[in-house]
């Protein structure tokens, strides 16, 4: 039995592995992960299922009520809660899961910078960056610990190294891992302190009505949605600003650069959301929003749902990350390229014009299973 960290739990989701029986509990299944939670003291006194939708807000509570009533949520020493059971705020319990992915043998990934401080990674969509109660065996940061990616040879060398900030699954591009403590310490400070720039680009749907502006409007979670997770335009919420410029539009669609001068969670999906310019593939922010995000949180990418998205993933590709006097620049990637190719083209001459001209030519990291 693998445990996660309870951090973990993420909006991400996907459908069931194929080898699991729904029926049956999942911490009986040799590829089962436990999660400890510990009941907060506001959610003491409620019941077992409403406790897990609210810890795992992607979770309806008639999904997370099924998950109780097969027994994949436990007190210590494996006594098993009924969906009406009440849970008690301080004490932990213990969440059992099967994450459905499965480690691809081969892979390679592009390498935007390294040094013995740092390992820059271009991250491909559609992989996680931490285990969670969904993804696993193909996160990043299980792939460099199993596959061994080679130790710096620093005094404060650390054997797997560390992400210090965060990408969500779909989104592509920069994400800077630390291969000693004080790296990983001096990067984590600043991006706590705002000392590092980051420029996103969006493909969006809409036709927007300026060229340049920044967005300017507090976010807090949206009320009496059933995903707990949806961010959005609130009185009360906490101050959000994004710097957005146009690089191009046609047919009903626009390239956006985006800068956040704010760190708030979903910033640049909800403002753009909010302005009427969803990024295209968004399953929560996009047209049809939660009802999208809802379906997909319990059945995957469905053929269904797939013809309805625009793309199979939200269009976000963190392009440009300026901090500790480096400046790491990863391409508008293929799945996307094809789609506009005049968008394409404007997002490779943003990237040229950082790169002083001089095209990107990452080198790679081709990572094998053992044995393989």
């Amino acid at each position: 039995m693998t445990p996660l960290d309870p951090e973990a739990l993420e909006e991400d989701a996907g459908a069931p592995a194929p080898d699991v029986d729904l029926q049956q509990p999942a911490c009986g299944h040799p590829r089962a992960v436990s999660i400890e939670m510990v009941v907060d003291p506001h959610l003491g006194g409620a019941r077992a299922d409403q406790f897990l939708s609210q810890r795992i807000r992607r979770l309806s509570r008639t999904r997370a009520a099924e998950i109780v009533t097969r027994g994949d949520l436990q007190r210590p020493g494996g006594r098993v809660l009924r969906p009406s059971t009440r849970v008690v705020a301080g004490e932990t319990l213990v969440l059992f899961r099967v994450p459905p992915d499965d480690e691809p043998p081969t892979l390679t990934l592009h390498l935007v910078h390294q040094d013995e401080q740092l390992l820059v990674l271009d991250k491909p969509p559609n992989m996680a960056v931490h285990p969670s109660a969904r993804y696993y065996a193909s996160t990043l940061t299980q792939l460099l610990l199993r596959r061994g990616y080679p130790v710096s040879t620093a005094p404060d060398a650390v054997r797997v190294p560390h992400p210090v900030h965060r990408l969500d699954r779909e989104t592509s591009g920069v994400l800077v891992c630390a291969r000693t403590t004080s790296t990983e310490k001096r990067w984590k400070d600043a991006f706590f302190k705002s000392r590092v720039k980051k420029t996103y680009l969006a493909l969006c749907q809409g036709t927007p009505t300026f060229t340049h502006t920044v967005l300017d409007m507090p976010l807090g979670l949206q009320d009496g949605l059933p995903v707990r997770i949806k961010m959005g335009p609130h009185p009360q919420g906490q101050p959000a600003q994004t710097d957005v410029e146009v690089l191009w539009q046609g047919a009903g669609r626009c390239l956006l650069a985006c800068r956040p001068l704010t760190g708030r969670t979903h910033q640049i999906r909800a403002h753009l959301s909010a302005v009427g310019l969803p990024i295209l593939g968004d399953k929560l922010y996009g047209p049809q929003g939660d009802a999208w995000f809802a379906r997909y949180a319990d059945g995957g990418l469905t053929d269904e749902l797939r013809g309805a998205l625009a793309h199979e993933r939200q269009a976000l590709h963190a392009a440009v990350l300026e901090g500790e006097g480096l400046t790491l620049l990863s391409r508008w990637p293929d799945d996307l390229r094809g789609l506009h190719p005049e968008a394409a083209a404007a997002a490779d001459g943003l990237l040229a014009s950082r790169a002083g001209g001089t095209a990107l030519q990452p080198s790679v990291w081709t990572a094998r299973v053992a044995g393989g």
